[in-house]
């Protein structure tokens, strides 16, 4: 029977640029593939309401295609479509490494190449490194579910508003615009 070999974050870090997009899941190399174009829109457009708000309160950062270690022995290397992180936890991170630990908001909108079965595993990643909150947009069904620390879901629609009362105390936008963007 043969056995995987497992990747270290070392192992990852050495690895060569071919040009494509990796994230390192319990020590397994897996392939990303480029967004679509709605879920590009969609990054776009949140990215830009979170910084807009935290220019006008700024209580963290706000990014896009950077690497938090969700695990260790074997190694979890995952990059959320977007994140936030507080001023305190940011001021952590080394600027050349990734950060130990998940973001305090990981958002993660669904492409045709994602599953269920992927996302829920990858909540529930972001859940156990210490996230407080999980977003996921799916725009084929219209929907951004949240997921809070304590467990609980609650699935918003095109009349709802997004919000995230204790990490972004005064931040809210349209599901809808969120959406259609």
């Amino acid at each position: 029977m043969a056995t995987k070999t497992l990747l270290s974050l070392a192992d990852y870090a050495a690895l060569p640029d071919d040009g494509k997009r990796y994230e390192l899941v319990e020590g397994e190399l897996v392939e990303l593939t480029f967004p679509n174009w709605k879920h590009s829109s969609i990054q776009s457009f949140l990215f830009g309401k979170l910084s807009a708000y935290l220019d006008r309160d700024p209580i963290g950062k706000v990014g896009n295609d950077f690497g938090f270690i969700l695990g260790r022995d074997p190694d979890t290397l995952r990059g959320p479509d977007l994140y936030f992180v507080t001023k305190e936890r940011a001021s952590s991170i080394s600027p050349d490494s990734w950060m130990d630990g998940a973001p305090n908001l990981a958002v993660e909108i669904l492409s045709p190449s994602n599953s269920r079965a992927e996302i829920r595993r990858k909540v529930e990643q972001y859940l156990a490194a210490g996230s407080d909150l999980v977003w996921v947009i799916d725009p084929e069904q219209r929907t951004i579910e949240t997921i809070g620390s304590s467990g609980k879901r609650t699935v918003l629609t095109d009349d709802d508003e997004l919000t995230a009362r204790t990490l972004l105390p005064d931040f809210s936008v349209s599901v809808r615009d969120v959406l259609d963007a």
